[in-house]
């Protein structure tokens, strides 16, 4: 699989960076993120590897599972996905507005020895899970010595 890290900087003194930094994250990664206006966010992924499965888990606060979308083509795994703006009512009025909406795209490389026939998505609590089982040939075995 294959994975560019993004950087998180929270540290105060380093905040007037950090709209840059988001910038570099999600623009030059090649896989745009929720934007709105100027801001830029790479949803947290989280990539583990067990003898028998390699699992993405994504948080996707807000987004409901109809407006989640996962492919594979070409042994690239794609995920889309889309949080809506919040309905405000007529008589409201936004006194402060952080909540990230709109749309985004990840893709990950799906490496050979995954079996593409078994793989699984699931979302539950904001948090889309996806497990791409290893194939038989690809799962770790001792070898006896003779």
């Amino acid at each position: 699989m294959l994975l560019i890290p993004t950087r998180r900087t929270t540290r105060p003194a380093l905040a007037p960076f950090n709209r840059l930094d988001r910038l570099f994250d999600g623009g030059l990664t090649g896989f745009p993120a929720f934007t709105t206006g100027d801001s830029v966010l790479v949803p947290a992924t989280d990539i583990s590897e067990s003898d028998s499965a390699v699992t993405l888990t994504i948080e996707l606060p807000g987004v409901p599972s109809q407006d989640v979308n996962v492919s594979l083509e070409n042994d690239v795994l794609t995920i889309k996905a889309e949080k809506q703006r919040a309905t405000v009512e007529s008589t409201d009025r936004a006194c402060c507005v952080e909540r990230n909406f709109g749309k985004f795209e990840r893709r990950f490389n799906v490496a050979k020895g995954i079996d593409v026939d078994s793989i699984e998505a699931s979302q539950a609590d904001g948090v889309l899970t996806v497990v791409l089982p290893k194939s038989e040939r690809a799962k770790s075995r001792d070898i006896e010595v003779k």
